[in-house]
């Protein structure tokens, strides 16, 4: 009868550690799947800040290819040569810029990527 009652505490003792266990795993998955949420909001927010910088810089350069285009209109009374240089440094302007343009337009469509997965993991 003794034998019975210490297999009986030792199958209760055997489901409650089981039952710890399972709810330790939960915990466990809870915790990470915090930590990845948390981890792809900083994501999301560095791609943030780098699309504004993005943004400034974009601004920036077309304040100084529009400088460059004034000053190109005002050398054209000047020599070839000189007009000839101009139009150039106008030319790479805008060869940077649009590479900055399209630089912009992929931290844009990351960012959009890294929300939806945000979205789709919230719902």
């Amino acid at each position: 009868s003794s034998d019975l009652a210490n297999h009986e505490r030792a199958i209760g003792g055997a489901k409650q550690a089981a039952e710890e266990r399972k709810q330790l795993l939960e915990r466990l998955k809870q915790d990470k799947a915090r930590r990845k949420a948390a981890m792809q909001e900083k994501a999301f927010q560095i791609r943030m800040w780098k699309q504004e910088a993005a943004m400034k810089q974009v601004e920036r350069h077309a304040d100084k290819r529009a400088k460059a285009s004034e000053d190109y209109v005002a050398r054209k009374s000047k020599s070839d040569q000189e007009r000839e240089k101009a139009f150039n440094e106008l030319v790479v302007m805008t060869a940077e810029e649009e590479a900055l343009v399209n630089e912009l337009k992929t931290v844009c469509k990351f960012r959009d990527d890294v929300l939806a997965s945000v979205m789709q993991h919230v719902q």
